[in-house]
This record gives C-alpha cells, structure tokens and sequence, in this order.
C-alpha cells in the first residue's frame, strides 16, 4: 500500500470491505471457477460442499441447511473463497482498469490510482462482486 500511495500518478486510494463475505460465498459459482482455476483442489472442495449440510440448532432437532459461504473452522474456506474470487479480480484488472492497482487480501479490496479509473473500478465492483459473493460495503 505504501507504494501505491507513493507513486507520484496516484491521486487516491479506495480501500473497501465486504459485507459477511465469508458467509455470502456463492458456493456454486465459487465450485464451478474451482473446476477450472484449480482442479485439484475442487476434488476437495465439491465433495464439502456440493450439497447443503445441517447445521442443528442447540439440543433441539430443528436445523437449518447451510447453502452458501464456507464452513467456519474449515481450514479450507481461505483457499476456496480467494480462488473463488479470481475471476473477479482478473476482470477489475485486465477490463476495466489497466492503470489502476488492486490488492485483495480475504474480504478486503484496495485500489489505487487516478479518481477517474478508481470510480469505474468501484462500480464494476459493485456491480459484478455479488455473482461472486462479494458484497462491497457501501
């Protein structure tokens, strides 16, 4: 980030946050990226989490089914939600702002550059980040 905001063309940076973005992981947009961005680990992954699971409340029978996001305690949902996000993240970068720079780490997103690149960055996000799960706070 340092670097970014040094560079003498850099005239702002937007850091942003998503909204429960673990838990509001589209899970099969993210498996179906998975397939082909990483195969291995999607042989993993769609054996966890290709059908809901029951999630029991207390100790009653009632449960809920947990059908999207990833398992918290998995050890596996950082690997699954960055990989899942990578389609989005390459098309900010290649198709909608070639000078801008972009860094994600988890559920956080920061962009840097000039105002005018930053805002088309912004709404590409918000506009093609909940296909994928990733709800940018306002």
């Amino acid at each position: 980030m340092r670097r970014m905001y040094e560079d003498p063309d850099c005239q702002a940076i937007l850091l942003v946050d998503a909204e429960n973005a673990f838990n509001s992981l589209n899970r099969m947009v993210a498996l179906h990226n998975m397939k082909y961005t990483c195969p291995s680990f999607f042989r993993y992954l769609v054996n966890t989490y290709r059908q809901p699971a029951n999630l029991f409340l207390g100790d009653t029978d009632e449960s809920l089914l947990s059908q999207e996001g990833t398992t918290q305690g998995d050890t596996s949902a950082m690997g699954m939600y960055a990989d899942s996000l990578m389609p989005l993240i390459e098309g900010l970068k290649s198709h909608i702002c070639r000078d801008l720079k972009q860094i994600f780490y988890a559920d956080d997103a920061a962009s840097a550059g000039k105002l005018v690149n930053i805002k088309g960055w912004w709404t590409s996000l918000q506009s093609n980040g909940p296909i994928y799960g990733y709800h940018p706070k306002p």
